[in-house]
């Protein structure tokens, strides 16, 4: 009986120690010099369970569209800019600066897209599944 009980006390301590189910922390800054007609995208990987991404954005000199869109809705580079907004998993932001939020499903890799200033910029561009 003490064997059982060392070996339950042992397994117990064993998962505690895991880790949570929760998606794993994500933390990413990039700043682009972008200018018309230009895009740039940050690729996330899909993870096991649903996450909430929340992209903040700010732009040096105008506005520029920032959207969250499945990786198989862009399989290229060259589609960066010619992605219709609409497909974004949330509304795309278009202005100086702003804050988009997307609700990403599980095993959902995604690209967040930065595209098409008025005219030359510095675009600073932070990802984070933090709430």
């Amino acid at each position: 009986m003490t064997a059982r009980l060392a070996a339950a006390c042992t397994l117990a301590a064993g998962l505690a120690a895991l880790p949570g189910c929760g998606p794993g922390a994500l933390n990413v800054s990039r700043t682009y010099d972008l200018e018309p007609g230009e895009a740039r995208s940050i690729d996330v990987d899909g993870i096991g369970s649903p996450q909430t991404l929340v992209v903040t954005y700010e732009s040096s000199a105008g506005p520029v569209t920032v959207g969250v869109f499945k990786k198989a809705d862009i399989p290229q580079d060259d589609d960066l800019m010619t992605v219709p907004a609409t497909k974004s998993l949330a509304p795309a932001g278009k202005d100086d600066k702003g804050t988009v939020t997307a609700e990403v499903p599980a095993n959902t890799p995604v690209r967040v897209v930065v595209r098409d200033p008025p005219k030359k910029s510095n675009v600073k561009v932070h990802v984070t599944n933090k709430k």
